[in-house]
Parts: structure tokens; C-alpha cells; sequence
């Protein structure tokens, strides 16, 4: 609501940016978001149009598995926002000539963006993590991440209402 004053109009940039893909290009979108599913099946043209959602994956001792036809692949990061991205940028990937072998491979050592979903201690039975929530879906999305990845571990979560700028580390 601080950039776009309605929903409609917020929704109406997704729609301006879809029908500038040339007709050779290729249109990857989240297909778990109804709204953005159906824009991007209303969207006329010849491009391709990939969608993307959750991947398989499985948790196990607190770690998240990949499962792929290359075989399980561990990943540093967790939640199913973050597979989303991960799925998503797997297709940008092909786009660019980028294998999924190669995408897997390498995806395994990525720890994530900074300040987003951030290990900052990690002790036996003792996890913290700081994160980033610019919205109550991703503070939600966030919890639900760290419920799932850590199931037999009571959760304790605190979050401050403000801006981006305050999790300078000076200010740690």
C-alpha cells in the first residue's frame, strides 16, 4: 500500500511486465500463487510459459533434501519459500544454458541471502536465526519454515516492527 494504492493496480505491474516478454522469451512464474497463475494463463503471446512450485524435498535431523533424478542433494537453506525461489531460479538457470545437474550440484553450498533466514548460532539443541519479514506473510512463512525444519523444538520468536536499515550488523 506504500507504492501501489490498490491491489488491482498492484496486480496491473505483473501484468504490464508478462506482456513485454518478447515472443521468444520465456515466462516463469510461481503457479502456487492463484492470482499470478492466472494472470500468467491470461497472458496472450507465443512465449514459453514455465511455472514453477515447492519441489520435492524431504527433512531429515534438521537438514533439507532436494530430491532429484540426479539423487538427494542437502541444502543449506530451508522452507518452502525458499525452495520456491530455489525452483524458480533453477528454470531461470535452463534458460541460460544451465543444466539441473549442474544447477543441483551447486545450489548445495548456497547459504542463502544475507539477513534472510540468517544462522547466527547454532549449538546442540539451540538454533537462532535473524531474518528479514517485510510483511506479516513472510514473518508467517518464516515461523512456518523453522517449525517444520526443527519439529521437535520449542520455537521462541521475536520480531520488531521497523525498517530494513536496522539490521545493520552495527547495530548487533
Amino acid at each position: 500500500m506504500n507504492v501501489f494504492p490498490t491491489f488491482e493496480k498492484y496486480i496491473d505491474q505483473f501484468r504490464i511486465f508478462m506482456e513485454m516478454v518478447p515472443s521468444d522469451g520465456a515466462l516463469i512464474y510461481c503457479s502456487e500463487d492463484p492470482v499470478l497463475n492466472q494472470l500468467a494463463l491470461s497472458i496472450k503471446g507465443n512465449m514459453s510459459k514455465l511455472s514453477y512450485q515447492v519441489p520435492p524435498h524431504h527433512i531429515k535431523d534438521a537438514v533439507t533434501f532436494l530430491e532429484t533424478p540426479f539423487g538427494d542433494f542437502a541444502l543449506e537453506i530451508f522452507g518452502r519459500h525458499n525452495l520456491m525461489n530455489l525452483e524458480g531460479a533453477r528454470l531461470v538457470c535452463n534458460q541460460l544454458g544451465v543444466s539441473d545437474n549442474e544447477f543441483f550440484e551447486s545450489i548445495c553450498s548456497f547459504k542463502g541471502a544475507s539477513n534472510r533466514l540468517e544462522c547466527i548460532l547454532d549449538k546442540p539443541g539451540f538454533t537462532m536465526f535473524r531474518d528479514f519479514a517485510h510483511a506479516p506473510s513472510k514473518l508467517k512463512a518464516t515461523i512456518q519454515a523453522v517449525k517444520e525444519q526443527y519439529p521437535q523444538r520449542k520455537l521462541t520468536a521475536c520480531f520488531e516492527l521497523h525498517t530494513y536499515s536496522s539490521l545493520n550488523k552495527d547495530f548487533l
